[in-house]
């Protein structure tokens, strides 16, 4: 798991998780069942049931010192984003699933009243509603009405979708007022836009690159595998098959291929699996 505000979830025995901080000591005890991350309220929605027989999830609110500040009785708790926190009734995929959002003292702030949806970013959160995308605000209200048939959150002010237009299916990204100003032809993209880039795919190829905001390829589609740009880098895996180094915003190699697998850097740091052994790699200053 990355590090998020000074912590990182890490599972000391099975099923037993714990919180460790930047120097590698185990802050907060492994008394967790699933993973989780601190948030921008610096609270963690921490699963503390992961039974069959509970018929919603069991979560604990805790604060950074692991003192419990509510019980949270739903199937899923999001991290917080901009003061909310997405919360639903059943996992995802389930046909009675219903989602809202509750604020930080773990009260409902906007009903439970959508098929689906994403966290708040950019002010807004982008809902299912009837099986079709949309955008509200923090009061709940739609400032972008339900038509997409594919929705995501934004960030730096654009969020990526898809939609029926009479029959013929386009997809992109939209800006705040909900206009389609990056038409992706041929392509499919794979993240929201981080330090002026976005992720997508060749859909023919199935290689990768990263647009930037204008539409044009900063990085050609030409890698085996990627993950979104984060703190400037992105994870990236030249060769088929092939071991995953990163790669700055020009697509210049930064830190060589060597590893099985890497995460994205949240704080300078980012987790890796090189050889059966795990841990964290630094930025380099």
């Amino acid at each position: 798991m990355r590090f998020a505000h000074g912590f990182a979830c890490v599972e000391v025995s099975p099923a037993a998780w714990g919180f460790i901080d930047q120097t590698g000591k185990l802050a907060i005890g492994p008394r967790f069942c699933a993973p989780s991350c601190f948030d921008d309220a610096d609270l963690c929605s921490a699963h503390v049931d992961c039974t069959e027989q509970r018929p919603f999830g069991w979560y604990q609110l805790i604060d950074r010192k692991g003192q419990q500040i509510r019980l949270l009785e739903y199937a899923e708790v999001r991290p917080f984003s901009e003061g909310l926190a997405l919360v639903a009734t059943t996992k995802a995929g389930s046909p009675d699933r219903r989602c809202g959002f509750i604020d930080r003292a773990g009260g409902v702030a906007i009903p439970l009243d959508y098929e689906d949806a994403f966290w708040f970013s950019c002010g807004l959160a982008a809902v299912r509603v009837d099986g079709k995308w949309g955008f509200i605000n923090k009061s709940g209200k739609f400032v972008i009405a339900p038509r997409f048939t594919r929705g995501s959150w934004f960030e730096e002010d654009l969020a990526a979708v898809a939609l029926d237009d009479g029959g013929s299916m386009r997809s992109g990204f939209i800006n705040k007022a909900g206009e389609l100003v990056i038409e992706l032809d041929g392509y499919r993209s794979l993240g929201d836009f981080s330090s002026g880039r976005a992720l997508v795919v060749n859909k023919l190829t199935g290689l990768y690159g990263f647009i930037d905001q204008s539409g044009d390829f900063a990085i050609p589609a030409t890698l085996y595998g990627a993950q979104p740009f984060s703190e400037g880098l992105a994870a990236v895996q030249v060769e088929k098959d092939g071991k995953w180094g990163y790669t700055d915003r020009q697509g210049e190699i930064v830190v060589l291929p060597q590893f099985d697998h890497v995460g994205d850097f949240n704080e300078g740091m980012a987790d890796f699996t090189l050889g059966g052994r795990q841990g964290y790699i630094a930025k380099a200053k």
